[in-house]
């Protein structure tokens, strides 16, 4: 139903990314939603993750991931 995508060192926060990709027509969750913090521990991995859910047609799933590829690429520049 769905997935993580771990996007190690994301030099943007989850949240960042989501708004870009909701820009672009794609859909997908901030991983800090689904992270509870540990103390005072910002842990960055809960900014660096993403939900995915794989529920769409075939093409849809292609055509986002195509668009998620490019995004990333372009912030990790």
């Amino acid at each position: 139903f769905f997935l993580w995508l771990w996007c190690q060192n994301l030099p943007v926060s989850s949240q960042h990314l989501y708004r870009h990709l909701k820009a672009r027509g794609v859909l997908v969750l901030s991983g800090h939603h689904f992270f509870a913090p540990l103390g005072n521990d910002p842990w960055p991995h809960r900014q660096q993750c993403l939900r995915l859910s794989y529920c769409q047609p075939w093409e849809k799933i292609k055509q986002g991931m195509d668009i998620l590829a490019r995004e990333l690429q372009a912030i990790y520049r």
